[in-house]
């Protein structure tokens, strides 16, 4: 996904602990990836996220923060769902990429998401990258600019 959409916008990325690695990784191989985790405290990152067009995030604190800065939100939720009452401020359910509960029924495994039923290791892996680039572009194409 970052690969792709890196192509025709710039690509800010936030994240911390493990993550990290993997956000230094894509931040070396793409040109127009950049890693603020590491060069920006957490309020120059809100500051940050004010001016971006679109977040793509997790049920996380950095969708929360975008919502809250009235910037577009697409969520994708792996074992929890947004009726669990965790999405994003305002952000309506079309913004959310869900995994299929007709294949996995047993989604929302638990509220938080962390427990990983047996046959469900891999039910992340249903979401296809396509389906978030293709939502991405649809929500960036009905947003006009957050800032100039």
């Amino acid at each position: 996904m970052i690969a792709y959409l890196q192509k025709d916008h710039t690509i800010y990325l936030l994240g911390g602990g493990d993550e990290l690695k993997q956000i230094e990784v894509w931040d070396k191989a793409y040109d127009n990836v950049i890693d603020i985790s590491k060069n920006f405290n957490l309020r120059k990152q809100i500051n940050i996220i004010n001016y971006m067009d679109l977040m793509i995030s997790m049920d996380s604190a950095n969708g929360h923060l975008a919502a809250n800065c009235e910037v577009p939100v697409l969520t994708v939720w792996g074992m929890t769902h947004p009726f669990c009452g965790f999405a994003p401020f305002d952000q309506g359910i079309e913004n959310s990429i869900m995994i299929d509960r007709n294949y996995y029924p047993h989604i929302p495994t638990s509220i938080y998401g962390n427990k990983i039923p047996k046959g469900y290791e891999n039910a992340f892996r249903s979401i296809e990258p396509k389906e978030v680039i293709e939502k991405a572009l649809e929500i960036l194409k009905l947003t006009k600019p957050h800032h100039n």
